[in-house]
């Protein structure tokens, strides 16, 4: 009699990016919170999809519901030996997070949603925002995001500012006028929505993740990590899939066990590197990718 394994079920919530061609991609936080990652999964037209729209779960499924929903939505995925069974998109008590360019979709699909109004240019649209400090001028904080858009959100007395101690490894409540005048041009700022309540995050942990190469396409790299950790891998597998670098992410290049030197940007050299070789990439928070090694020294 053969011996029959137990399934297992996880569930992973993140953000929502995008569904396309049967695929789902999810932005999720890893390392306590540190480092912004991207998976995706195989999910047919008919997976069950329950949706929180005007403060009701209405079910449907993927084929459907997906197009009701923005980047950036709250979600959560279900699954069994690592194939999607269930996906609930928004929260019970959460703004929704309708595409506002998409009326004329909604309405076809579903008569009775309706678009979100869209944000005052002067103060945060309803969603996560991250990027590199610009400036801060008058109570309007500016940053630029990795497609290099200028994020700009009103900052009151109100928000809540947390600041990265590396020191202590822990982010640390500060007060806005001092920061904010001291802060520096690059430094990596993320700035959480939930329902109207900012939370600013200045600066973030510095770290690494080794692995192997398996591709580098449309700009978006994919590579088997090394020392994940069993309840990483057990809860994500080894497949790390990244956002788009940004344009400017230097490259460094070990070749024949030799000293890093510097080849170039991520984005024009990944795409010429053979698969199985060994990368570093380095960041400081969610997915501000700092710079990529290629290879390792010798000793």
């Amino acid at each position: 009699m053969s011996e029959q394994t137990e399934s297992k079920e996880t569930a992973i919530k993140g953000k929502f990016v995008s569904y396309k061609d049967g695929v789902l991609k999810v932005s999720v936080l890893d390392d306590g919170g540190a480092v912004r990652k991207e998976y995706e999964w195989k999910v047919t037209e008919e997976i069950k999809v329950v949706s929180h729209i005007r403060g009701a779960a209405k079910e449907g499924t993927a084929r459907d519901a997906f197009q009701l929903w923005e980047s950036g939505a709250n979600i959560t995925v279900r699954l069994i030996d690592s194939k999607v069974t269930f996906v609930e998109l928004g929260k019970k008590n959460s703004p929704d997070r309708i595409p506002e360019k998409s009326a004329d979709r909604i309405q076809e699909k579903s008569p009775d949603r309706v678009p979100e109004k869209p944000a005052d240019k002067t103060s945060q649209t309803a969603k996560t925002q991250w990027g590199r400090f610009v400036s801060f001028k008058a109570g309007l904080l500016t940053v630029k995001s990795n497609t290099d858009e200028l994020l700009e959100t009103r900052i009151s007395e109100n928000t809540k500012i947390l600041v990265w101690d590396d020191a202590e490894n822990i982010y640390k409540p500060a007060p806005s006028a001092v920061i904010l005048a001291e802060i520096k041009d690059g430094t990596w700022v993320v700035i959480n929505v939930a329902d109207k309540d900012f939370t600013l995050r200045i600066g973030a942990r510095k770290g690494s993740t080794t692995g192997s190469l398996v591709s580098f396409k449309d700009g978006r790299l994919l590579m088997l990590g090394k020392d994940l950790g069993e309840k990483f891998t057990k809860k994500y597998g080894n497949n790390l899939h990244f956002n788009k670098f940004r344009n400017d992410v230097p490259a460094y290049e070990s070749v024949d066990g030799g000293e890093y030197k510097l080849i170039g940007t991520a984005n024009k050299v990944l795409s010429d590197v053979k698969e199985g070789t060994v990368l570093i990439v380095h960041g400081e928070g969610d997915d501000n990718i700092t710079f990529v090694r290629i290879g390792v020294p010798k000793k």
